[in-house]
């Protein structure tokens, strides 16, 4: 990747505000397992929408998950929009809240040809002035009504230097077909 933080397009600033308000309290309180096993998420709660199964990146079969059905329509109107800039064979989704005065510390996605093979989009749904998201050098207050790219194979970290969440739907895009991969078909 040429890129550390890319700003790929603008979206109406009404699919933020409705997928804010469709959040469910509860939803935030049934996978606790990403911010449990890694530490530098431990400032952070997750939605899965449809990810890899039990945090195997190992494995490409993703997994549509309890919340699915109830965000479906809100990330289908991301898809529709990222739909011209790439073309979609399958996708992960989350959404995920760093809460008030929280950091990411500084870290790279690896290990796995998922991070190689994805595009790392981050959809800022509810934020503020006082949140910094760093990618290498670069450093960007990210904006609602916006779709960022970032390129997570390099160092990256979050601040949240507010008294308010910061809420991102992070989406990865697949624009090469999965199934050709033997990852896909393992287990």
């Amino acid at each position: 990747m040429t890129f550390e933080i890319k700003e790929l397009c603008d979206v109406p600033q009404n699919f933020s505000d409705n997928l804010l308000s469709a959040i469910h309290s509860e939803h935030w309180k049934i996978h606790t397992t990403r911010q449990k096993v890694y530490q530098v998420h431990r400032f952070t709660e997750t939605i899965r929408i449809r990810h890899v199964k039990d945090l195997d990146f190992n494995n490409f079969k993703f997994v549509n998950y309890e919340a699915f059905e109830h965000y479906k329509p809100y990330i289908d109107q991301y898809l529709e929009v990222l739909s011209s800039q790439f073309e979609i064979k399958d996708y992960t989704a989350l959404i995920v809240n760093l809460k008030p005065k929280g950091v990411i510390d500084t870290h790279t996605d690896g290990g796995s040809r998922y991070f190689q093979l994805g595009h790392r989009l981050h959809i800022p749904i509810k934020t503020n002035e006082n949140v910094f998201f760093t990618v290498g050098n670069m450093r960007e207050n990210m904006k609602v009504g916006k779709i960022y790219e970032i390129d997570n194979l390099n160092s990256h970290s979050v601040e949240n230097n507010s008294t308010e969440n910061r809420i991102h739907l992070i989406m990865d895009i697949f624009d090469k077909n999965i199934k050709e991969y033997p990852e896909y078909w393992a287990n």
